[in-house]
């Protein structure tokens, strides 16, 4: 199906469904328009433009796929590029950034800097400036940040049983 395109019934059911969305303008109305629509056996495509014409506003926006916030706002961060690497790295044990660079092949250090940056910004990971000579930073992950503990293993389990041969090809 095309994104353009919508499923509905025939125009001959089309007065049907409309008088069902009309007075029962809420979620269950919509669960039992759609089932209705589902059943029917004469099925044709419209556009996307004739669909909006014929669904109302208020029954648009209660059928609205959401996505959630709190999703929203982990994968605005976790969702970055070596973000997630960096901090697998730092549930081993605190870093020099030095020792996290030579752990992550191919981040370039200024991208490891910003990502660095950005968990420190978040409340995930803190900054220790060591004594020199030579003067160095220490990098760990602060509670909320090794709280991540177990959702990071479960996705390394996941990726282990789902894309294990991906995995394999890609060393």
């Amino acid at each position: 199906m095309l994104q353009s395109e919508r499923l509905v019934c025939s125009e001959a059911h089309l007065p049907a469904l409309r008088d069902s969305f009309e007075t029962n303008c809420d979620t269950d109305g919509l669960m039992r328009a759609t089932a209705e629509l589902a059943n029917h056996k004469s099925l044709a495509w419209i556009s996307t433009k004739e669909y909006d014409e014929w669904v109302d506003d208020d029954t648009r926006k209660s059928a609205a796929i959401r996505c959630d916030a709190a999703l929203t706002s982990v994968f605005a961060l976790l969702g970055k590029r070596w973000t997630g690497v960096v901090i697998g790295v730092l549930l081993e044990r605190p870093a020099r950034f030095a020792e996290i660079a030579r752990a992550i092949p191919g981040i370039a250090e200024s991208m490891l800097s910003a990502r660095l940056a950005e968990l420190k910004d978040a409340g995930l990971v803190t900054r220790e400036v060591l004594e020199g000579p030579p003067i160095a930073s220490l990098y760990r992950l602060t509670p909320s940040g090794e709280a991540l503990r177990p959702a990071l293993l479960s996705l390394g389990e996941w990726a282990q049983a789902h894309l294990g041969a991906a995995l394999v090809a890609s060393r």
